[in-house]
């Protein structure tokens, strides 16, 4: 193997490294694995959303720089996540609850859960629809 001795190498020649050397590099240590995590989340009204973006980098152990970019991942976090994460932020952060308690004219906000997807059921086979039938005639009328 090359004499990857530093990020500069590491960098310049990953590319030309097999998935066996990069194991290599791993096992002896030499480099490891790091994250990045960043997450964003919005609350508007009742409204909940938000998205964590992982992203994975190969590290030069010795310095702790990064070599290059191994995955990226985005995973969108469901409502009820959402405004768990908003809940959570709100009782830990007295800095939040500050700001929420000012801009609502010195009243704390209710955090209300998510609204409820309206879900609107369709029938794959629907019924069909009998036609009016015009009324028998009374036979006992006369003229």
């Amino acid at each position: 193997m090359y004499q990857l001795d530093s990020a500069e190498k590491l960098r310049a020649n990953w590319k030309y490294l097999s998935a066996e050397e990069i194991q290599q590099l791993l096992t002896d240590e030499i480099v490891d694995i790091i994250f990045t995590a960043i997450t964003n989340m919005q609350v508007q009204y009742r409204t909940y959303s938000g998205r964590v973006d992982v992203i994975a980098y190969y590290r030069y152990v010795a310095t702790g720089e990064t070599i290059v970019q191994k995955s990226a991942e985005t995973l969108n976090v469901s409502p009820e996540t959402a405004y768990m994460v908003a809940g959570l932020v709100v009782m830990q952060e007295p800095g939040v609850q500050v700001m929420l308690v000012s801009a609502n004219n010195g009243v704390m906000p209710e955090i209300k859960p998510p609204l409820a997807p309206i879900v609107v059921e369709i029938p794959s086979d629907p019924e069909p629809i009998d036609e009016p039938q015009p009324a028998p005639e009374d036979e006992t009328a006369t003229d």
